[in-house]
């Protein structure tokens, strides 16, 4: 289990952001680069992007659809480069103890039973 954890809080994914709490979503969105969020969202990722725009003002959530229906293509290195600048920002943010990751239901069964395959089961603390 420590060990399970010591590694997943190292290793974010962007689809992790949807598993946030509103609460640290909003923290997180005041730390991101307009320009940034808009090429992420550019190629759509629909539970992080409904997420946002949960916690995010109808206006906001408004412009940034606008935004996103007149943006010309971008190319998907310059999407990965800002999702990962956000990455970056979640991780510095759960680093500092302001954001606190949920764990999904899968990854608590997992803690719990340590392994799905029995035999190959270890003792990680």
């Amino acid at each position: 289990h420590e060990a399970y954890t010591a590694i997943r809080e190292r290793i974010f994914f962007f689809e992790d952001i949807a598993l946030l709490h509103n609460h640290s979503i909003i923290k997180l969105l005041r730390e991101i680069d307009k320009e940034d969020f808009l090429r992420a969202f550019s190629v759509p990722c629909p539970a992080v992007q409904e997420k946002m725009e949960c916690n995010m003002s109808k206006e906001a959530a408004a412009a940034v659809k606008e935004e996103l229906d007149y943006m010309g293509p971008v190319p998907i290195q310059k999407v990965r480069e800002s999702r990962q600048k956000i990455i970056e920002q979640l991780r510095q943010l759960v680093e500092r103890g302001e954001i606190v990751l949920q764990y999904t239901d899968a990854e608590l069964f997992l803690m719990q039973k340590k392994t799905i395959f029995p035999r190959f089961s270890t003792d990680w603390g």
